[in-house]
């Protein structure tokens, strides 16, 4: 469990802009601090930066790992430079990261990897486009490029307002993927190669199981008293950890 993850969200994630729930925030916290633990090295990646506020997450580890950091995004709702600004203001010893000023779209793997020097990511955040078409390109692009002990984190699934999400990722599972869900977690999906998912799923259980601070772990514990299939859900045939 990440150490320091309340003071990291109070001074530097709650100074920026943008839609982020706390629990989601503290759960990535730690699923990015489990990596560094098992000593999973590489570069971490976002679709869709908006104001970097679920960057600021990727920046935090990258801070200790001194992995690269890469954010995509058209910059068409806030600017270059203003993001970085805000990140400035917000994170002042933020490690150095790069932007993509192009939308993911345009992009293949080889484009994603040149920019990373050729090495595959740990961590990727797709929160870009919120259209059908646009979530399974992007979705294609993280199936391509993660890492073996990489994780996928898919914002605004099963939300009302964001349809083209949820119908962009049925349809990605719709057909044999290289990649399965391991949990669903205050509005975000996260996605591991089967192997690794595997071990993500009961390491962040037993994280939500040691927290006794956060209603939503509360809520959990007391569901899993009425039975696993309370916390623990089938989706495209692979097990999932439900804290919605």
């Amino acid at each position: 469990m990440h150490p320091n993850k309340y003071d990291f969200l109070q001074n530097t994630v709650h100074r920026l802009e943008g839609w982020l729930e706390d629990y989601a925030a503290l759960r990535s916290l730690d699923l990015l601090w489990w990596q560094e633990q098992k000593g999973v090295r590489g570069p971490l990646v976002e679709i869709g930066v908006f104001r970097g506020r679920y960057f600021s997450l990727l920046l935090e580890s990258a801070a200790r790992t001194g992995d690269a950091v890469l954010g995509i995004d058209t910059f068409q709702y806030v600017g270059m430079d203003q993001v970085r600004t805000e990140i400035a203001a917000g994170f002042p010893d933020a490690p150095e990261y790069a932007f993509l000023p192009v939308p993911s779209t345009d992009l293949v793997p080889s484009d994603i990897l040149s920019a990373l020097g050729r090495k595959k990511p740990r961590f990727i955040s797709v929160d870009g486009s919120h259209e059908f078409e646009d979530v399974v390109w992007d979705l294609r692009l993280c199936e391509e490029i993660l890492a073996p002990e990489g994780i996928v984190s898919v914002d605004d699934f099963i939300n009302p307002v964001t349809f083209g999400v949820n119908q962009g990722v049925h349809a990605f599972f719709a057909s044999s993927r290289s990649l399965v869900p391991f949990a669903y977690i205050a509005n975000k999906l996260f996605l591991a190669r089967p192997m690794f998912a595997s071990v993500a799923l009961p390491a962040l259980e037993q994280v939500i199981m040691q927290d006794e601070h956060e209603p939503r772990s509360v809520d959990f514990r007391n569901r899993l008293k009425h039975g696993r299939a309370h916390v623990e859900q089938k989706l495209w045939g692979k097990p999932l950890l439900s804290i919605p």
